[in-house]
């Protein structure tokens, strides 16, 4: 089958076929609200174009991890070593944005509220950071937590300029 013009596509036998029509915002809200009653996917509201490059890079390593999974052993490239190593690469980046997130949440001097299956990075050295001022309670919100001089170094030279 190849496509000849936009909105028609020429089959082997010569005929031509007009492509299903753009759904009705009723059929697009209906199927989408049947696609939410599935567990295996996720709706992600998307606020800035970075969300566009993560969610794209989510997606692709999603379907690269599933495909790593069933492969796993069949092959010496493939080793069960090999692959354990490329998860624990994968939990490190999870790992790495759930501090950036973190810290920007300290930077704007909001609390952070990890997703589901992930702790605060930061509330150890918080707790401890309150535990070592003499008269403050254990626990107690500071204002700028996590923020201590000019910048935060976040990841090997990357750094987060302090918030005035």
């Amino acid at each position: 089958m190849s496509k000849s013009t936009k909105g028609q596509e020429k089959h082997e036998s010569g005929e031509k076929e007009q492509r299903k029509p753009r759904p009705t915002p009723e059929e697009w809200r209906e199927e989408r609200h049947k696609k939410s009653e599935r567990s295996d996917l996720a709706f992600i509201s998307r606020r800035t174009y970075d969300q566009f490059d993560f969610i794209g890079l989510l997606n692709s390593h999603d379907i690269m991890l599933h495909k790593l999974r069933l492969q796993a052993g069949r092959s010496r490239k493939l080793s069960f070593a090999v692959v354990a190593e490329i998860i624990e690469k994968s939990d490190k980046i999870k790992g790495d944005i759930n501090l950036l997130n973190a810290q920007i949440s300290r930077l704007l001097g909001d609390r952070y509220i990890p997703p589901r299956g992930f702790d605060d990075p930061l509330a150890k050295n918080d707790q401890d950071a309150d535990e070592a001022q003499p008269g403050k309670k254990a626990g107690a919100e500071k204002k700028g937590a996590g923020v201590t001089g000019s910048a935060i170094s976040v990841q090997e030279g990357i750094e987060l300029p302090a918030s005035a």
